[in-house]
């Protein structure tokens, strides 16, 4: 299972290339049931729309679950549930990604993503991808999935800013 920062509508795209190139497990998505409605096109590549607020959301929930007990899929989901600026200095989690791993398997692997972009002094910008495994069940609680991906977040772009120099 993979978490990423949403800045973009672009990120579902990078996702699936990450995956496509890197990876190369059935690939699923979450993105919210609005931003699907509009995009249609992420169905064929796996995308699954969450109404907030819904019943819906715990089935949704629970299939994703059952999803990460087949070690041949990924799922990636974006922890805020929306498209935020991409200086944040932070991403808030939904509680939701905790009843996905709850119920997924012990062995469960989790990849923190962030994608950033760049322009230096280029007239077009780059896209750098930084990622990491981690194992799900270190984290207790989401405050500390969320603090443990914000360090993370923070080094990436101290690493960025490196590139800068």
């Amino acid at each position: 299972m993979a978490i990423g920062n949403h800045f973009s509508w672009w990120d579902g795209f990078w996702m699936y290339d990450l995956n496509r190139i890197n990876i190369g497990k059935r690939f699923h998505i979450i993105m919210l049931y609005e931003q699907l409605k509009s995009r249609m096109y992420f169905n064929k590549i796996g995308a699954a729309g969450l109404k907030r607020n819904s019943r819906n959301t715990l089935k949704l929930l629970d299939y994703c679950s059952r999803l990460m007990q087949n070690p041949d899929n990924i799922l990636f989901f974006f922890p805020e549930g929306e498209i935020r600026p991409q200086n944040q200095e932070t991403v808030h989690f939904e509680k939701g990604i905790m009843r996905i791993i709850d119920r997924a398997p012990d062995n469960l692997q989790l990849m923190f993503v962030v994608n950033l972009t760049e322009y230096f002094s280029n007239k077009k910008p780059t896209l750098y991808s930084f990622y990491k495994s981690i194992e799900a069940k270190s984290f207790t609680n989401i405050s500390e999935m969320e603090n443990a991906y914000n360090s993370f977040l923070a080094e990436c772009r101290n690493r960025l800013n490196a590139l800068n120099v």
